[in-house]
């Protein structure tokens, strides 16, 4: 069994400013589905309805996108440099759009952190994203599956795995 390369120290971060890159990554994601409602729902629509309907569309659109193209667990995640320009004009976009209707501050803040979080996730372990530690990482590459031994086993709890009569 061969041994996993260590990762390259040029493309890790420090066990500390991890935390803070994928804190930084958890609110900016929150904040562009939150840009996005609320560039849309300030586009000054007459009836309340709208900009409330508007806002929770944008929202609905941007999550979609991002649940489809950019999230870890995505079956249909795009691959790392298409990836990151599609984050990258997300955030730009949303941006562009707080910019449009007044809200600049938010929109420079949202186009910063958002672009910097975008490029700095890139230098998070894949294990440390998924919250295991380098050490039990480094033990799960190299436990083989368990053996099956035939036999399939329900579940046992309250209610589980019996049969009513």
């Amino acid at each position: 069994m061969t041994t996993p390369e260590p990762a390259s120290p040029a493309r890790t971060l420090p066990g500390g400013l991890t935390v803070v890159v994928l804190a930084l990554r958890f609110g900016t994601e929150l904040a562009l589905v939150g840009g996005a409602a609320w560039a849309a729902a300030s586009t000054r629509p007459r009836v309340v309805v709208v900009a409330v309907a508007a806002g929770i569309l944008a929202a609905l659109a941007v999550a979609a996108v991002w649940g489809v193209a950019i999230a870890p667990n995505s079956r249909r995640r795009l691959a790392d440099p298409l990836r990151l320009a599609l984050e990258i004009v997300l955030f730009l976009v949303v941006a562009g759009g707080l910019a449009a209707v007044g809200h600049l501050p938010a929109a420079v803040v949202l186009a910063v952190a958002g672009v910097v979080a975008a490029v700095g996730v890139r230098f998070v372990e894949p294990a440390e994203r998924a919250g295991v530690p380098p050490a039990e990482a480094d033990e799960r590459a190299h436990v083989p599956p368990p053996e099956p031994d035939g036999q399939l086993r329900r579940p046992r709890g309250p209610g589980r795995g019996r049969r009513r009569r």
